[in-house]
């Protein structure tokens, strides 16, 4: 089976947008507050942000990563039959794994500045 070959910058695209539309998102999430911020609102986002980045959230997307490559490798020798193919689809099932545990990470990121900041007394409403 003849393969076909992609522009890196078609490959590179999805990449980049992926990345700029996480920029306000998981650890760097500004909840939405029913009412007026009080004065310990920005001290106490900061340290509740700063609780969102830890590292065991990141064990989750190198997890998915992994799985990617696993199950990708495996399709990918399957169906071009070469070290290749596997290799290809390895690459392919790591970057589909990690951008999926990435978005469940930040989504877990937000939930924990969210709780964070309820436990502190702002009216969090989402």
């Amino acid at each position: 089976m003849k393969s076909m070959s992609i522009p890196r910058t078609a490959c590179l695209l999805p990449i980049a947008l992926a990345l700029a539309a996480c920029a306000h998102s998981g650890a760097n999430y500004e909840p939405i507050v029913d009412g007026p911020v009080g004065g310990k609102y920005y001290a106490d986002l900061e340290d509740c942000q700063a609780l969102a980045r830890s590292p065991q959230i990141d064990r989750h997307v190198d997890n998915n990563a992994l799985a990617g490559a696993a199950v990708g490798g495996v399709i990918g020798a399957i169906e071009d039959d070469s070290v290749g193919g596997a290799l290809v689809g390895a690459a392919l099932g790591a970057l589909i794994g990690g951008i999926g545990g990435s978005a469940e990470a930040n989504a877990v990121r937000e939930d924990v500045i969210i709780d964070c900041m309820l436990d502190r007394g702002h009216p969090v409403v989402g």
